[in-house]
């Protein structure tokens, strides 16, 4: 067996997190797709998660019972954003999970619209939140590290698990 297999029997989406390096991740996450990126034009991260799990088996049923498919033309685009920097486009593509998954978790909505609501605090510095996978931890994307670090705050003195990061 070979090392990417043994790491996908862990989690469909830990041999990215093994790689460490920028992936699209489809299908049910161990589809992973390395993109090419300059790292010195990557956002910081904020990731959170609302103290509540997430059943990625349910959300997947949820969204095949009300969804039509997943949005795989997507891919081109989302690689040539990531290559180019351009963040905004990438949130605004989106996670076809998201709506499932906030449908049966509404904590996740929730904490989106608190990342949201810090992030906006910000002014310019907030390029967008969305949820990462199939949940319950989303991420905000932020150009400046002060704003940030105003994010996590905030998400703190609110009781959320948060954290800052970099992604290269």
């Amino acid at each position: 067996m070979q090392l990417r297999d043994k790491l996908v029997s862990l989690g469909a989406d830990v041999p990215a997190c093994y790689i460490n390096k920028m992936h699209i991740m489809t299908a049910r996450g161990e589809m992973a797709h390395e993109v090419a990126s300059d790292p010195a034009r990557n956002p910081i991260m904020v990731i959170a998660n609302p103290n509540c799990h997430a059943d990625t088996g349910a959300v997947f049923r949820h969204f095949a019972e009300h969804n039509k498919d997943y949005s795989a033309d997507n891919q081109a685009h989302l690689s040539q954003y990531l290559q180019q920097g351009a963040w905004g486009d990438v949130l605004a593509i989106g996670n076809d999970l998201t709506s499932s998954a906030m449908a049966l978790y509404p904590d996740i909505s929730d904490l989106l619209r608190r990342m949201e609501q810090s992030g906006h605090e910000t002014k310019d510095a907030f390029i967008g939140a969305g949820m990462s996978g199939s949940g319950a931890s989303c991420f905000a994307l932020l150009t400046d590290d002060e704003a940030a670090s105003y994010v996590v705050s905030s998400l703190r003195n609110q009781k959320i698990w948060v954290q800052k990061t970099r992604f290269f």
